[in-house]
C-alpha cells in the first residue's frame, strides 16, 4: 500500500510512464505474496478492486505503453495468479470523475485531462470485448442495487 501511496501521490506530477509501471507491478506483486496467493491457498474467495486489467488499460492501453509489454511485466511480478473473473463497471469517463470528486480530493491518476480518461474507459472496453469469458460488463449508470445483483449472481457461478 506504500508503494501506491507514492504512485497516486499528486505532488509527483513528472513520474514516467515505465516507473510508473514497475511500482504497480511490484506492489501487486507484493500484495500476491503477502495476501492473495496464501488466502487461495487456504481456501478463502479473494476480492481486488484492482488487478492486472487496470495496468494493462491505464499503463498499457492510456499511457501507450502497450497491452503485450503490461501483460509481460505482471506476468513476471505476480506468476500465473490471475482473476477468475473480473468486473468493469462500465460509464463514460465524465460521468467516472464526476463519481471520484463527490468521494474525495482527486489523486494523481484521477487528475489527469479528460483526454486520458476517455482512453482508459475505452481501453476497458476493448478489454472487456477481448476476454469476454473472464471480463464482464456492467452498466455502471444502473443502480447500485441492480449492479450488485449482477456482481452476486456471476460470481455465485465462480464459486458454486
Amino acid at each position: 500500500e506504500a508503494v501506491r501511496q507514492v504512485i497516486l501521490n499528486k505532488d509527483f506530477t513528472e513520474m514516467g510512464n515505465m516507473t510508473e509501471l514497475l511500482l504497480y507491478a511490484s506492489a501487486r506483486a507484493q500484495l500476491v505474496e503477502e495476501v492473495i496467493r496464501p488466502a487461495i491457498n487456504a481456501g478463502k474467495v479473494v476480492i481486488c478492486d484492482r488487478f492486472v486489467e487496470s495496468s494493462v488499460v491505464y499503463q498499457g492501453i492510456a499511457r501507450g505503453m502497450g497491452i503485450d509489454l503490461v501483460y509481460d511485466v505482471n506476468r513476471f511480478a505476480i506468476g500465473d495468479t490471475m482473476p477468475d473473473i473480473t468486473f468493469f463497471i462500465d460509464v463514460d469517463a465524465q460521468t467516472g470523475i464526476a463519481r471520484k470528486k463527490k468521494q474525495a480530493e482527486l489523486d494523481r491518476m484521477e487528475r489527469e485531462a479528460l483526454d486520458f480518461h476517455i482512453k482508459v474507459v475505452e481501453g476497458y472496453r476493448t478489454l472487456a470485448a477481448m476476454n469476454s469469458d473472464r471480463i464482464h460488463r456492467i452498466d455502471g449508470n444502473l443502480s447500485i442495487e441492480e449492479i450488485h445483483r449482477q456482481i452476486i449472481t456471476e460470481a455465485d457461478k465462480i464459486i458454486s
